[in-house]
């Protein structure tokens, strides 16, 4: 009898177990739905700000550029290409940020929303891919102009050359970055976000693509530019004397003008590899994993999707800041600004008052 009774019971007690892990699960689901919604929200107002101003910011950058004649060389004309890849990037991220928060709401897979997320971090990494590139180009040329046996011409003397070398940039980002068209899905277990699809089958291909993405995209880039800056800082550092004294001033006024523009690229390589370092980390540990990368983010503490999120919106931040370094460094840009070109002129005419040789101040 008492068998009997168990025998009733014990059922019962397996479908209220199963019952409250199933809600248990529910809940645990609809925790992290909400808590992507969150971060997406706070997010979606950043990014809006960052794309209003650096996208603005850099199509003044590459309006002055063509405009000023003295501008006019082939350091500045792969600038504009990087200001094209800076707005590239800011508006693509911001898509992905409205499309991450679309699924946080609508928690569906549709064809639109797997769509979206294939084609935009797609977008994305080959804008990313060619301003790299575009910056190891730079460095080349700046050495090759400093080389003696070159005699200060570039290799980049025309603009069927410049052309190449943009589009050759561009070419290299989109057949490194066509991969990610496979990698990316929504996962069925967590459809708040664009997700990097890994398993047991994928593992390998992942840990090999994203690695060798690493070593093409970031670390080949970043050995070429440093090591080319290196050779032309030990050469701006020696003294090279002249007999013939204008050739002597002549030398200092080109050394002070190249330490100047070398100066402004080397801090742009250095922020823009900087910032967009934890996006590759992010890339590296979902692969080796072995794990959706949703699910690896929400299997751990809540805090690495807010870090996550950060890593991904820093390599924006970069976007945003070489416009501003441009402005710092380059006094051609920066007096191009109507209220600076007002301040200098006002500069001008105090001078110009407290002086008794009129023509002093056109000497300036």
């Amino acid at each position: 009898m008492a068998s009997f009774i168990i025998s009733l019971v014990s059922p019962q007690r397996n479908n209220m177990s199963s019952l409250s892990m199933k809600d248990n699960n529910q809940t645990l689901f609809y925790q992290a739905a909400l808590r992507a919604r969150m971060i997406q929200s706070i997010s979606m107002p950043i990014m809006f700000i960052f794309a209003v101003f650096g996208c603005f910011s850099n199509v003044f950058v590459g309006y002055i550029i063509c405009k000023k004649k003295e501008l006019h060389t082939p350091t500045f004309f792969l600038i504009i290409n990087m200001a094209i890849s800076d707005c590239f990037i800011l508006l693509v991220s911001s898509a992905i940020v409205v499309n991450n928060y679309l699924l946080s709401v609508n928690l569906m897979i549709t064809v639109q929303f797997i769509t979206f997320c294939k084609l935009l971090p797609f977008f994305n990494l080959t804008a990313y891919i060619s301003s790299t590139f575009t910056l190891a180009i730079i460095s080349i040329e700046r050495k090759y102009i400093l080389s003696v046996w070159t005699r200060r011409r570039s290799f980049l003397n025309s603009r069927a050359k410049i052309w190449i070398a943009i589009s050759f940039s561009w070419i290299i980002g989109m057949a490194t970055a066509a991969p990610i068209l496979t990698i990316m899905t929504v996962s069925k277990a967590n459809p708040w976000s664009c997700n990097i699809a890994n398993s047991k089958e994928r593992r390998i291909f992942n840990i090999a693509y994203f690695t060798s993405l690493f070593l093409i995209a970031y670390l080949i880039p970043l050995i070429i530019i440093y090591s080319n800056y290196a050779s032309i800082i030990v050469y701006l550092m020696r003294k090279l004397s002249y007999k013939n004294q204008s050739h002597q001033q002549l030398y200092k006024i080109h050394r002070k003008r190249h330490v100047r523009v070398i100066k402004m690229l080397i801090i742009i390589t250095s922020v823009f590899l900087i910032t967009s370092f934890p996006l590759f980390v992010l890339y590296l540990v979902s692969a080796f994993s072995g794990r959706n990368s949703v699910d690896h983010i929400s299997a751990n503490n809540p805090r690495i999707s807010i870090l996550a999120q950060f890593g991904f919106m820093l390599t924006v931040l970069s976007c945003i800041q070489n416009p501003i370094i441009y402005f710092t460094f380059n006094s051609t840009i920066r007096q191009s600004i109507p209220f600076s070109r007002l301040c200098f002129c006002r500069h001008q005419r105090k001078i110009f008052v407290g002086s008794t040789d009129k023509t002093w101040p056109q000497n300036l």
